[in-house]
């Protein structure tokens, strides 16, 4: 009988130790770990298991995005040899093949070009050009507080700046250079728009959309005249406020089934799906993707037109981070 006492301890201890063991193996799998370890960034909405992805590639996944590792310090000396101001960045916008992109410096009133060495990899950046908003921008209604960027894709010709409540179209003699931009259009949404900052268009340039943090939605404006602004006019609005805390930033999925928005005060990209193609009317909210490990303070998102990789701008750091679907950009 004394013999038996060590061998039942020694049972029930390993007893113990082994619920001990799933207790944390169901704990670490409800965590959401990653291959990585990082415990996982995408919670859906309520009732929705899954990011329910319509792509069958697994693009556009907020559910299978991580942090890469790679981001762009856009004032530091290797990637800005010329010392070109960008202060205070804003939205950022791509050339399609991925060798170059074009980011609002909101204080410093410009938009600085940066050619990246390897398309798509914003670690290969470096600043070669600046254009000056001031003089043009800073003349209207709301003063210099540049935000919004957008780019004419088929042709390069034609880009789209948004001012708070304004919005400003710049043509170019030569594609993809800022650098001789002239004004060509202008609007004033003032009286939807309360406090404006990112813009997308539909790639055929007969809608414009608008986030707004004073209100809490996102606003959907026609074009009568494709990329014409004088034709400009109200359609709908998305009320968005039981999600957003502060929106900052906004872009559609290519195929115009879902778009995504930032939230700057969440610190997370919020996304959306929508009953009608490039509509936002209906529009149900899906999910979120947590960028607050990286980003003090998120002001963007871009996405690579392909959905593998997108990229948030960040004003605390004056960084751009880089973000990949499983798979890779």
């Amino acid at each position: 009988m004394i013999r038996e006492l060590p061998t039942r301890r020694t049972q029930r201890l390993l007893v113990i130790w082994m619920q001990f063991s799933v207790l944390f193996l169901t704990l670490s799998l409800h965590a959401g770990c990653t291959s990585t370890g990082l415990q996982a960034l995408y919670t859906p909405a309520a009732g929705q298991m899954t990011d329910a992805r319509t792509d069958s590639t697994g693009a556009w996944s907020l559910a299978s995005t991580r942090w890469n590792g790679t981001f762009l310090d856009l004032n530091g000396a290797p990637s800005n040899p010329s010392e070109i101001s960008v202060e205070n960045a804003r939205t950022l916008d791509f050339h399609p093949n991925g060798t170059s992109f074009y980011i609002v410096g909101r204080s410093s009133e410009n938009i600085v070009t940066y050619t990246l060495a390897v398309p798509w990899d914003v670690g290969s950046a470096t600043a070669t050009s600046s254009f000056d908003l001031s003089g043009i921008v800073g003349s209207r209604n709301q003063g210099s507080v540049a935000h919004g960027l957008w780019f004419r894709k088929d042709t390069g010709r034609s880009f789209f700046v948004f001012n708070r409540t304004e919005v400003f179209r710049f043509d170019t003699d030569t594609p993809w250079d800022v650098a001789g931009a002239r004004l060509a259009g202008y609007a004033d949404v003032s009286d939807v728009v309360r406090r404006g900052h990112d813009i997308d268009l539909h790639p055929d340039g007969t809608v414009l959309y608008v986030d707004d943090r004073g209100k809490g939605a996102v606003h959907q404006f026609r074009m009568d005249e494709a990329w014409d602004l004088s034709t400009l006019a109200f359609e709908v609005s998305l009320d968005i406020s039981e999600q957003e805390k502060a929106v900052r930033g906004l872009e559609f999925r290519r195929d115009g089934r879902r778009f995504f928005v930032m939230d700057t005060s969440r610190r997370e990209v919020l996304e959306y799906e929508v009953p009608e193609a490039w509509s936002v009317r209906g529009a149900v909210y899906r999910g979120a993707f947590s960028v607050a490990g990286q980003a003090g303070n998120p002001r963007s998102v871009t996405w690579k037109p392909d959905g593998r990789c997108f990229y948030v701008t960040d004003t605390s750091d004056g960084a751009v981070y880089q973000y990949e679907v499983t798979g890779g950009c």
